[in-house]
């Protein structure tokens, strides 16, 4: 249970909230924006996104403050839904918008790769460095689909050329779906 939840001055501060003081609505948002706000950035793992997505959060608890039903809730369980909704709803807008970036920016190496008629051999390339696929294509995915790394600069920290950069995650993702079949 909410410590706040128990004390009368506050739910006399939500009953306020309720009937649309905004006066109650600023107390409440300095009891509660820390707590959410660690929430948030728990989500969205970003703290600028994290600081303005809190004021969101704020603005569609005064928009539903007639959703808030004393009787069935305790008022943090009914900000913190809310709240983790909105974060969640966030992330996944994020995510999508990061694989259209990716998608594109494979894209645009392919359509390069192609003009340019550019192809490198593993072995060939500095000097027949050797590579282990299965960690270079691991380095790669990581760099690329969860630390945001455009292209070229995965490339650059795993300093190979972006074609074969593209190959190597080419045959991660080949290989995670043939694992995901069988």
């Amino acid at each position: 249970m909410n410590k706040f939840d128990w004390d009368e001055s506050h739910k006399e501060l939500i009953d306020q909230f309720m009937q649309g003081s905004k006066e109650a609505f600023g107390k409440l948002y300095d009891s509660y924006a820390p707590t959410l706000l660690g929430i948030i950035k728990r989500i969205v793992k970003k703290d600028d996104l994290a600081e303005s997505l809190l004021q969101n959060v704020f603005i569609e608890i005064w928009n539903r403050k007639q959703g808030f039903k004393a009787s069935n809730e305790q008022f943090f369980n009914w900000i913190f839904k809310i709240t983790r909704s909105m974060a969640c709803e966030e992330l996944s807008i994020l995510s999508k918008n990061h694989v259209n970036k990716i998608q594109k920016d494979l894209s645009s190496v392919n359509e390069k790769d192609s003009a340019q008629n550019h192809t490198a051999s593993q072995e060939n390339y500095k000097g027949n460095k050797a590579f282990d696929m299965e960690n270079d294509q691991q380095a790669a995915l990581d760099l690329v689909y969860y630390s945001g790394y455009t292209f070229d600069e995965a490339a650059t920290e795993l300093d190979i050329p972006i074609t074969m950069l593209t190959k190597k995650i080419k045959m991660a993702i080949n290989q995670l779906k043939a694992s995901n079949r069988g």
